[in-house]
């Protein structure tokens, strides 16, 4: 059977989960793979803002289902952006309009400029704890690199990683 290298600290949290009962750490890499492969964006037909914003949004739930509650705690000083209930969204401010995440029962405004939807998906992704990697490739399956670098940018200027 063939090897890898793993740092003692990765090796020791490994065995602590498998002997809480956890997974096996075979099982925690095949997992890890499996998720890694299945996150991969398929771009939806349509080629607006808007629309890749929310396939994005429904893959990220479809991968994190259980979490996606904690997004009701990304708002604005009076805005709501996420909600079960789209009349939560809209009495929230004076325009919004909110718009169902594709296979989900979650809603989100979408009257929102570009900038302020790479901001909103930036706090996805922190509220649900992803790696900067994952960030990265989200942010540029949908804004582009243009946008993804600016938002890697503004993160090392202002000490704050999810200001545009």
């Amino acid at each position: 059977m063939p090897t890898i290298k793993v740092s003692e600290e990765l090796f020791a949290a490994l065995n602590e989960h498998q002997a809480a009962g956890g997974e096996s750490p075979e099982q925690m890499l095949r997992r890890a793979l499996r998720q890694r492969s299945s996150l991969r964006v398929e771009r939806p037909r349509s080629n607006s803002v808007l629309d890749r914003f929310l396939n994005i949004l429904s893959r990220i739930a479809e991968q994190n289902p259980n979490a996606f509650p904690e997004l009701e705690s990304i708002r604005g000083t009076r805005r709501l952006y996420f909600s079960r209930v789209p009349e939560e969204i809209s009495n929230s401010g004076k325009a919004n309009k909110p718009v169902r995440i594709p296979n989900t029962e979650w809603w989100v405004t979408s009257n929102t400029s570009t900038e302020t939807k790479a901001r909103l998906l930036t706090d996805v992704l922190r509220v649900l704890r992803l790696d900067q990697q994952e960030c990265d490739r989200w942010m540029s399956e949908l804004f582009g690199d243009r946008i993804a670098a600016s938002v890697a940018v503004s993160s090392d200027a202002d000490d704050d990683p999810f200001k545009i």
